[in-house]
């Protein structure tokens, strides 16, 4: 980390730090460890109209969206076992957001764009997607964060009112 290009959104969980590192016409996607220094190259993205940008690190997973062309994809990655897996988007929908909790599961948002159309706040559990919360019209977020406290479990969004600006505001959600 800290090289000439550009690098932001960084998380922290433990000794592991994920963030988003762009310059030479791609996007990257960086798990570094901070006890040893090293660096994993999560993701790669480049080509016609390419964006990745991570999400969060939690515990022994990783999350970020990869979109080359403007298709957009959900990746969970276990540190341990090095297992990546897909959570792609419906036909004609878009996912971004990605948050992952300390188990595993993945949150984010889906939806058929543009700004506060039809968007669903979903949950990736054990292969299964389901639908946590639908925001009414006109609403959206842009990022989620899960956090831990006093015992429950919730994440965390930046949202509110299409062009009016956001707000932080959280949702509890179950972990079982």
């Amino acid at each position: 980390m800290n090289t000439r290009l550009w690098e932001w959104w960084g998380s922290i969980s433990g000794r592991w730090l994920l963030f988003g590192r762009w310059g030479l016409q791609r996007y990257d996607v960086v798990l570094s460890d901070l006890g040893t220094g090293r660096e994993r190259i999560l993701d790669s993205v480049r080509g016609h109209a390419p964006y990745a940008e991570p999400g969060q690190v939690d515990g022994r997973y990783a999350v970020w969206a990869r979109c080359p062309d403007n298709l957009c994809s959900i990746y969970r990655y276990d540190i341990r076992t090095g297992l990546r897996i897909r959570i792609s988007s419906p036909y004609g929908e878009v996912v971004y957001a990605p948050s992952v909790a300390a188990n595993g599961d993945v949150y984010y948002g889906q939806g058929p764009g543009p700004c506060g159309s039809q968007v669903r706040f979903m949950r990736f559990r054990n292969g299964k997607e389901t639908v946590v919360l639908r925001l009414r019209t006109g609403y959206d977020f842009r990022f989620s964060s899960v956090a831990r406290t006093a015992g429950r479990t919730r994440v965390l969004l930046d949202g509110g009112r299409c062009g009016r600006g956001f707000d932080v505001f959280e949702v509890d959600v179950e972990v079982g």
